[in-house]
């Protein structure tokens, strides 16, 4: 069984908790960059070889986790596969699963 986040290695090894807990995938961080989300680090799971999304991977603009991004601070520009409508509805459905900043 996996250790709980609460224990002190977690805090040493983080993302080795996580993907302990969740076995087989994959785990990664990603952080804002130009408007995308930019993959900082990653464990390695068993989607790996299906949907490659280590260090380095930027996501394409728009994509979900960008979705989140935006609840915390407005982007310069909306995607350009969306309109302002439909990109304020997915950045709302974010909020409404209480993800991001909520308020």
């Amino acid at each position: 069984m996996a250790a709980g986040f609460g224990d002190p290695g977690c805090r040493e090894r983080p993302l080795g908790h996580l993907a302990a807990a969740i076995p087989g995938a994959t785990v990664n961080i990603g952080v804002p960059h130009a408007e995308r989300t930019l993959v900082v680090g990653s464990i390695r799971g068993e989607t790996e070889d299906v949907i490659p999304l280590g260090a380095g991977v930027l996501f394409p603009r728009g994509s979900t986790p960008d979705r989140v991004w935006v609840t915390y601070r407005a982007w310069p520009s909306i995607p350009p596969r969306y309109s302002a409508p439909e990109w304020k509805r997915l950045v709302n459905e974010v909020r409404d699963m209480g993800l991001g900043r909520v308020s």
